[in-house]
Parts: C-alpha cells; sequence; structure tokens
C-alpha cells in the first residue's frame, strides 16, 4: 500500500483481504488522500491490469467493497484542491 497512508510499505496478505482491510492495514487515509481514485495494479496471466477504485464510496456503504489478490498494488493518490 502506497501514498497517502500513515504507513505506506508492504502489508500481509490475509486470504479473502479487502482494500479496506488493506488500508485500515497502512494506518488508515492522510488528510490528503483522494480516497475515490485509489488505484490498483494487478498482474494477470502476465498482462498488467489497473483499477480505479472509489474506496471513499465503499467506506460510506454506496459501492461494493473490492477483493484483493496476492501481489495487487495499492496506491491511495494525493487529492488535488
Amino acid at each position: 500500500v502506497l501514498g497517502q497512508v500513515a504507513k505506506a510499505g508492504s502489508q500481509g496478505f490475509q486470504p479473502g483481504m479487502t482494500i479496506i482491510q488493506a488500508v485500515a492495514s497502512a494506518g488508515g487515509f492522510t488528510k490528503l488522500a483522494a480516497t475515490n481514485r485509489v488505484r490498483v495494479t494487478r498482474v494477470v496471466k502476465g498482462s498488467e491490469r489497473k483499477y480505479v477504485i472509489p474506496v471513499g464510496d465503499i467506506r460510506t456503504g454506496n459501492a461494493p467493497d473490492f477483493s484483493l489478490l496476492p501481489g495487487d498494488i495499492v496506491y491511495i493518490p494525493e487529492a488535488i484542491f
């Protein structure tokens, strides 16, 4: 988990882990986080896929949670004001 979280770095993967759990294990978002533009990079059959996940909406119950896979890279960008 990289970017605008309290403790960026490698997080231990647990089967069934979701993006909400990954952000929580990284200490949560900083005040500068763009919570609805979280990016997940995943390698599927040798191809890199990128997803934009609205974690802010997931936290408020307005979007479904996103399941992670081992090796996923989660990046939280800085909000542009």
